[in-house]
């Protein structure tokens, strides 16, 4: 049987009516692995007869199956899923918030809200989780529901925390590429500051100070580079939006680096400072790396100078030293203009 499914499956969507037509089959295995199969296909043909399947089959399995296409399907099985918050598999009902809270289920919040009154921990982390994702509205029918005395203020506190969190999140990601790299841009930060400085910082500083922070948001691509890709950008932010909360924090993460350390991370944070009005560490920083990089240029070790002194351009030029940036510039093309050969290029070309 399991054969016979990945045959056909590998000539959907044309398999299609062979699979419906199978769910009428007296065979619960049968109907399971049609099921399944109509699952994978997001076929939304066969909805109605899966949803009464759900309802109807006393069979475990299948009952467990047809939850699992509907799941699938999401907010197209919006009114399914709503119902399927009576299950009593916990399993099922718990999957069933969060398929509403991914499809940003409006008609299912009053649901939601009743149940972050639950005592259920797992139900009561789910709803609160789902509520968070479908948004502003569900957060007013929250607040509603605090003052009509139905959920304690801690529930909404928590949850509106949760919300500035994903929406933070949400708008660094957006300055990430599909290769899971960022840069840097005048206003890149822009969206940020609109969103509120008040709700963003608290999210940034969590964001910095916790090495081993997860976030909630699922990347496109490159999972393996958010957490390390938002940390850069919020430490850029905090330097960017101008916060003088952010000093103690950025400064004690520079004192946790080893004093030679010029790392991407330093940079970062030795700019965010400068920006703050702390701007001692980048100086020396700069004065270092040009200095440095003037002395390899001296012996063999030319391309490695220039990327140094190519950098500290870099730097100069996000901090509006544009004269200075171009000075360093000039000096890299001078030291690989000398010693270029006739007809040779150099690795800058």
């Amino acid at each position: 049987r399991a054969k016979a499914q990945t045959y056909l499956e590998g000539f959907a969507p044309k398999a299609e009516p062979c699979f419906i037509k199978a769910l009428a089959s007296a065979n619960p295995q049968v109907r399971i692995r049609s099921i399944q199969a109509l699952s994978k296909l997001k076929s939304v043909g066969p909805l109605e007869t899966i949803a009464r399947i759900f309802r109807e089959d006393p069979d475990k399995a299948t009952h467990k199956a047809a939850f699992e296409y509907l799941a699938a399907l999401g907010i197209k099985a919006e009114k399914e899923l709503i119902a399927a918050l009576d299950d009593g598999d916990l399993a099922i009902k718990k999957g069933a918030i969060e398929a509403l809270g991914k499809g940003q289920s409006t008609a299912a919040i009053p649901r939601l809200v009743d149940f972050l009154a639950e005592l259920n921990r797992e139900i009561k982390e789910a709803a609160t989780a789902a509520l968070v994702r479908i948004g502003s509205k569900a957060l007013e029918s929250v607040n509603a529901a605090v003052r009509e005395g139905k959920i304690p203020k801690r529930s909404a506190e928590e949850i509106l925390g949760l919300f500035y969190q994903e929406e933070v999140e949400r708008l660094l990601a957006g300055l990430i590429s599909d290769q899971g790299e960022y840069g840097y841009f005048e206003g890149m930060f822009g969206e940020l500051k609109a969103f509120g400085i008040d709700k963003a910082l608290p999210v940034l500083l969590k964001i910095v100070k916790d090495r081993a922070y997860q976030p909630r948001i699922e990347a496109d691509s490159r999972p393996d580079r958010l957490s390390s890709a938002l940390r850069g950008l919020a430490i850029m932010a905090l330097g960017e939006l101008g916060e003088k909360e952010a000093v103690e924090t950025l400064e004690g993460l520079l004192k946790g680096l080893p004093p030679t350390t010029y790392d991407t991370e330093f940079v970062q944070i030795v700019v965010s400072l400068f920006k703050l009005g702390r701007p001692k560490s980048l100086e020396e920083f700069i004065q270092a790396w040009t200095r440095e990089a003037r002395e390899k240029a001296k012996g063999e070790s030319l391309n490695e100078a220039c990327d140094m002194l190519h950098f500290v351009a870099l730097v100069q030029n996000r901090i509006g030293r544009r004269e200075e940036a171009e000075k360093i510039y000039l000096e890299v093309v001078k030291l690989l203009e000398g010693t270029k050969k006739p007809g040779e290029s150099s690795i800058y070309d």
